[in-house]
Order: structure tokens, then C-alpha cells, then sequence
């Protein structure tokens, strides 16, 4: 299991963007909520999740890669928030999985 995450592919399913899948283009970012029970614990790091980006450009699933206890939630809940300009394969949209992290440090 890697940064590309377990799930197989299908035909008619999203894509991995890899070859001629050119990547989606992030367009609108919500950034996560710094949860207070994780900020008073002082847990800091990176949550990787892997978003599956349909051809208009919207994230509809989720699928956590690498989490952190505490901060997955707040990381799940801006990440489907996210806009994208939509992954092409041919010049035509496509539905991908990507994978993205969010950071949290406190300063």
C-alpha cells in the first residue's frame, strides 16, 4: 500500500493518474479546522488521504491513507470540500484518483 493507495481499478471506474492522465488542478481549497483537543495535545503532522475527483472536477470519495488520530476527521472534512479543474486523458475529463495530505504544526 503505498502513496497510490489499495483500491483497484476498473475500466469504467476512475483512473490513477499516471501516462497520458494529465493531473487534476486544484481550483478551491477549504482548509482544514485545527481540531482544539489535538491542538491542547500538541499532535502535529501529515494526513494523507486519497480523493477520487470525478470528471467535473468534485472530490466524492475519500479514503484515508496515512492518518493521524485526531486530526483524520477535520482532514476528511475540507478535503471534500476541495474544487478541481478536472483530469484529462485525450483532452476529454476524466474521473482519478489522487492522492493529497494536509499538514498541521503548530507554531
Amino acid at each position: 500500500r503505498g502513496w497510490f493507495g489499495p483500491r483497484a481499478l476498473s475500466p469504467s471506474g476512475p483512473l490513477r493518474v499516471e501516462g497520458e492522465i494529465a493531473a487534476p488542478v486544484l481550483s478551491r481549497r477549504v482548509n482544514p479546522e485545527y481540531p482544539a483537543e489535538a491542538r491542547s495535545e500538541r499532535v502535529q503532522g501529515r494526513v494523507w488521504v486519497e480523493a477520487t475527483i470525478d470528471a467535473a472536477g468534485n472530490v466524492t470519495d475519500l479514503e484515508i491513507l496515512r492518518g493521524i488520530a485526531g486530526l483524520n476527521v477535520s482532514s476528511v472534512d475540507a478535503v471534500c470540500c476541495w474544487k478541481y479543474k478536472p483530469a484529462t486523458r485525450n483532452g476529454q475529463p476524466v474521473s482519478v484518483y489522487y492522492p493529497v495530505y494536509l499538514d498541521y504544526g503548530l507554531r
